[in-house]
């Protein structure tokens, strides 16, 4: 089994993932640059990790969700409290439903690189879009696995 949490800390733009590796790119939209908007999704996400997916052989039951949500970082609970309840519910629900892990992160110039390593096809994104969002990131492109040589060429710049 691959370990999403020492994923976390990975950082190899140029290794593929294994079986369905996909590519999020991320511009930078509020304060701060790339490798500070990268540690504030890292952070977030690594909660999300410690959580666990329902395949994963040793989650047990999860906590309920007032239980989960103060795992997170303070400035994701200040982003997420305007939210609507049924979207952050539908957000649980997709976090543990999802077939696919953190593979990888990176700066790439000033693009924020993360790959996805999926255990089959179609998949779902979102989850991690929302964490962007909420980072103050912006995701620019979605798609097959691309080399970081390929971001320029990937965002149209």
């Amino acid at each position: 089994m691959i370990d999403e949490i020492e994923n976390l800390k990975a950082s190899r733009p140029d290794e593929r993932p294994p079986v369905f590796g996909r590519t999020v790119l991320v511009a930078i939209n509020g304060p701060g640059d790339c490798l500070e908007t990268l540690q504030r999704i890292r952070t977030a996400w690594l909660v999300v990790a410690k959580l666990g997916r329902w395949c994963d052989e040793e989650l047990g039951d999860w906590p309920p969700l007032d239980e989960c949500l103060r795992l997170f970082p303070p400035w994701f609970l200040r982003e997420t409290e305007k939210e609507p309840e049924f979207e952050i519910d539908n957000w649980f629900d997709d976090i543990h439903d999802r077939n696919w892990i953190w593979w990888s992160s990176a700066c790439v110039g000033s693009t924020i690189k993360i790959d996805i390593a999926a255990d089959s096809l179609p998949l779902s994104l979102w989850t991690i879009e929302f964490v962007i969002l909420k980072a103050k990131g912006s995701p620019i492109y979605t798609g097959d696995w691309i080399h970081s040589d390929a971001v320029s060429a990937a965002i149209g710049s």
